[in-house]
């Protein structure tokens, strides 16, 4: 979170591809995360990119980043591949795609695909007759940060976030 007391060159040391820095929201105020640094402690939150089933390749990358963090702020002594060459982004660099109709989701592309302005990102499905009621398509040129998995959405409903390139 930008409290304006984090240390984004710590965050880098996890060795992810991307440290996220996002605004405080008014329900933040209650969580650890925010709480910790506004009483001057550092403190991260880890998101793999999959959060409603168990991933094995999710947790791995998730644990080892976490060893990378204390191999390298010299917490533990281990030998470690050195991870990412880690980019910070803050929230409004991200580009948000929300689902113009409800229905089913059938998504062409996931996260860490680049992709240019005019992509076909999904189709959302009716789902009675299997037509297409939507094409998602990229509006600019990027990299998928975030790809909605579950098949069933609502109008509104938040479906990719691109990294936008500059």
């Amino acid at each position: 979170m930008d409290t304006g007391l984090q240390d984004e060159q710590l965050a880098l040391k996890f060795g992810l591809p991307y440290v996220l820095l996002r605004k405080p929201k008014p329900y933040d105020t209650t969580v650890l995360n925010y709480n910790w640094q506004v009483f001057e402690t550092q403190a991260f939150s880890i998101y793999s990119g999959v959060t409603d089933t168990i991933n094995k390749e999710s947790a791995q990358i998730t644990w080892l980043s976490i060893l990378r963090f204390l191999a390298n702020t010299s917490i533990i002594h281990h030998h470690l591949h050195l991870g990412s060459n880690s980019h910070i982004l803050r929230d409004e660099e991200l580009e948000t795609i929300l689902s113009s109709q409800s229905g089913i989701l059938h998504s062409l592309r996931g996260v860490g695909e680049p992709i240019k302005e005019g992509d076909l990102l999904a189709k959302i499905l009716d789902p009675f007759t299997g037509e297409t009621r939507s094409s998602i398509l990229a509006p600019t040129d990027g990299t998928i940060f975030f790809a909605h998995e579950k098949p069933l959405v609502h109008q509104n409903t938040l479906l990719f976030q691109l990294v936008k390139f500059h």
